[in-house]
């Protein structure tokens, strides 16, 4: 899979992520997103050989995002706590800035696992998976309980994904019928911290 060969190719996935997360799969075709990039069908189709390759590259691209931004933190770690954190913050911090990148993981996930292990397992074998060398150290320190990282991962993803979902939820609910307390982000990230740290420290 090549990468951004050009500044126009970045500029049509970023456009595809957006149109995928508001269209989803199905609604999505080639023609929106070179009208929301600017760019004719005949570019896109040079870029891409069709809607699936375009859908697998736009995971790639969040996916790389993500790491980027991990990568730009400061990677010293007290503890396993210490390391949770970094990884809680880094996601939250992710995709509230980029929401769209967010509904397209959960589109990906939910309902084209196929097209995302494909994405993934292209991205794994180039990249060194920043997350799972942090929570693996941490291990080796016995910082962090003894398990397989991608496991760790999956908790804390998991549990940061549906924290995003449910935090867009409760702004839509009506506080006069059902009343009920909601914390601010700084509280949740804090809870969510304490949670997975019960679970995963040593």
């Amino acid at each position: 899979m090549a990468r951004y060969e050009s500044e126009q190719k970045k500029a049509i996935l970023k456009a595809a992520v957006g149109v995928f997360a508001e269209k989803g799969w199905k609604g999505a075709t080639i023609r929106l997103v070179g009208r929301k990039a600017g760019v004719n069908s005949a570019l896109m189709y040079y870029y891409f050989e069709n809607k699936q390759t375009l859908f697998e590259e736009s995971i790639w691209l969040v996916l790389e995002g993500f790491l980027e931004s991990l990568q730009a933190g400061d990677q010293r770690f007290k503890d396993g706590r210490d390391r949770i954190r970094f990884l809680v913050n880094g996601i939250l911090d992710y995709f509230m800035q980029y929401p769209e990148r967010g509904q397209l993981m959960s589109i990906a996930l939910d309902y084209h696992p196929e097209l995302f292990g494909r994405a993934l397992a292209k991205f794994a074998r180039s990249k060194v998976l920043t997350p799972l060398v942090i929570l693996q150290d941490g291990m080796k320190k016995g910082e962090l309980q003894s398990i397989h990282p991608v496991h760790a991962w999956w908790a804390i993803m998991g549990v940061c994904r549906f924290s995003l979902h449910m935090h867009g939820v409760l702004k839509h609910l009506d506080r006069r019928v059902m009343p009920f307390y909601v914390p601010d982000m700084a509280t949740q990230r804090e809870a969510i911290v304490n949670l997975l740290s019960h679970v995963l420290s040593a």
